[in-house]
């Protein structure tokens, strides 16, 4: 009796429940998106890599590049990114679509700078890896620039209407071995500097240009290895004035051995592969480096400069 009663009062409450009250949800804000449609066309020394069976260097378009919008003579931010769509007939050739952010400035004949592959300009973290499509090299470091200048802006649609994007290259793809002693040296990680302190670490845009700021650049591979490193270097001593006679550049490599001992050595760039511009493949077959060997001090120490 006792459980049978039991159950009838549960039934009792459960019939006498209401049903819960839901708030009315409220429909998601609208972004205020605008969307850009463009054709982007590049020569064959920008864009994604890949070393072919002949060793040279291609490059083409991959589906889901990225392509950052920034206002020249506006804010510094990118206005948003662009994703590309590969021409199925030619892939040098690609639809580039996205929303913007923004557009505050942007109107009938403003000049919108678009920059491959990402809206930062680092040359930092380079892994040494061999191109590819979808290696870091063309994904993070294979740094192309095209402006396009705004023929329509149509406020009900939300749209922006540019002409055609002509990409161009900035920088060059080396690839570098070093030997030691007269044998291939197994290597970690190198940095390399110029003698002319114009090698490009990193590039910042202030509204209207980019600026540089220049260093040293570092490659530090996944393992050890004698073979090919790859690195993406941008040296505005190629912007020098052509018609000023200038010297060679000295490249100084500071290597790091698999045997984890400190070598180092230079290379000659000729003036002539320095003015040559960019969008280049260049080999270095033999970069020859000396280990580095730290003499002790002896005698005494009587000045602070002798000590290390």
């Amino acid at each position: 009796m006792t459980i049978s009663l039991l159950g009838a009062g549960l039934l009792v409450l459960a019939g006498c429940q209401k049903e819960p009250f839901e708030e009315p949800k409220e429909k998601p804000a609208e972004q205020d998106e605008w969307r850009m449609t463009l054709e982007a066309v590049k020569g064959a020394d920008t864009k994604a890599l890949n070393i072919e069976t002949d060793g040279k260097l291609s490059a083409t378009w991959t589906t889901g590049d990225l392509v950052a919008v920034f206002l020249k003579n506006g804010a510094a931010e990118s206005l948003g990114n662009l994703t590309a769509t590969v021409n199925p007939s030619i892939n040098t050739r690609a639809s580039l679509a996205g929303a913007l952010t923004s557009v505050t400035g942007v109107t009938g004949g403003s000049t919108l700078t678009l920059l491959y592959p990402r809206a930062i300009w680092d040359y930092s973290g380079q892994d040494g890896s061999a191109p590819s499509a979808s290696g870091t090299l063309a994904t993070k470091y294979d740094y192309a620039l095209a402006d396009v200048t705004v023929s329509a802006v149509d406020g009900s649609a939300k749209t922006i209407t540019t002409d055609d994007a002509f990409f161009a290259n900035q920088q060059s793809i080396y690839r570098v071995k070093f030997t030691s002693s007269d044998n291939p040296l197994s290597v970690k990680q190198f940095t390399v500097s110029s003698s002319h302190n114009k090698l490009v670490q990193s590039r910042s845009y202030n509204g209207s240009a980019w600026t540089s700021a220049f260093g040293s650049v570092s490659v530090v591979s996944a393992s050890a290895t004698a073979d090919w490193l790859y690195m993406s270097l941008r040296n505005e001593y190629a912007d020098h004035d052509p018609l000023i006679a200038i010297d060679d550049d000295v490249y100084t490599f500071v290597v790091k051995g698999s045997d984890n001992a400190t070598y180092t050595g230079t290379k000659s760039i000729p003036a002539t592969t320095a003015l040559s511009g960019y969008g280049h493949f260049i080999s270095i077959e033999n970069v020859t480096v000396s280990k580095l060997s730290l003499l002790a001090k002896t005698g005494a120490i009587a000045l602070k400069e002798d000590i290390w």
